[in-house]
């Protein structure tokens, strides 16, 4: 699959992260945390979405992409409350190609797509990207 540019914002990096963060969201304790878990682990052996969950789920999206020249571009806020930047911050650190992370500050989890200056940064970066694929190819 080609796609000149890849864009994560405030996004998970493994699986397990998710489901332990649902877990703790919505409060859930003893068995019901347990069921929940098991049920996930069924649903998550299913062939397809094994091999998603396995791995890191950011580096094996990016692996699906057949350009190593492709850019991947990971957008977090430091102060995000849902999703810690560490978790974009590894997705950043597995990718072996060219990666670019941006952190901001004082956006949380949900108000980056409404910053100004984080549309205008992905709109610049779409833009490249598309220069990067005409010049690829002519």
């Amino acid at each position: 699959m080609h796609a000149p540019l890849v864009v994560t914002v405030a996004g998970a990096h493994d699986f397990d992260f998710i489901v332990d963060h649902f877990v703790a969201q919505m409060g859930l304790r003893g068995a019901a945390a347990r069921a929940l878990r098991r049920r996930t682990e069924r649903v998550a052996d299913e062939p397809g979405i094994r091999e998603l969950v396995e791995g890191d789920l950011w580096s094996d999206i990016v692996a699906r992409f057949d350009d190593p020249e492709q850019r991947v571009l990971v957008i977090h806020d430091e102060g995000d409350a849902s999703v810690p930047t560490a978790q974009s911050r590894a997705t950043a650190a597995g990718q072996g190609r060219s990666v670019r992370l941006v952190t901001t500050a004082g956006l949380g989890h949900s108000a980056l797509l409404a910053d100004s200056g984080v549309v205008g940064l992905l709109a610049d970066e779409v833009a490249a990207a598309e220069k990067q694929g005409e010049r690829r190819d002519a």
